[in-house]
């Protein structure tokens, strides 16, 4: 979850400052509107880019949490979960 706040911070960070970059420069306006256009398109990629690679990273996490809860399972399963009786408890402890 931290890792998706970071990227989310980081993209809004990184708008921020071309957006101040380009309107302190000084341009015409239309250079300056291609210049925003251009670097509205790159964040665009970039969140793109982000969001990807966070849902590929919480499918990867998905799929690990089901095979670990299969294998807990099994485990589980493979428990026994039984009572000793008297005789086994003296019998284990006799050895």
């Amino acid at each position: 979850m931290s890792t998706t706040k970071d990227v989310t911070l980081g993209i809004l960070s990184f708008a921020a400052g071309i957006t101040i970059g380009l309107l302190l420069a000084p341009k015409s306006g239309k250079e300056l509107r291609e210049d925003i256009g251009h670097a509205s398109k790159d964040a665009l990629e970039s969140a793109r880019k982000a969001a990807k690679e966070a849902a590929d990273a919480a499918k990867e996490a998905a799929a690990a949490a089901k095979k670990a809860t299969h294998h807990l399972q099994h485990a589980y399963n493979d428990i026994d979960l039984s009572s000793p009786s008297t005789e086994e408890i003296e019998s284990d402890l006799v050895k």
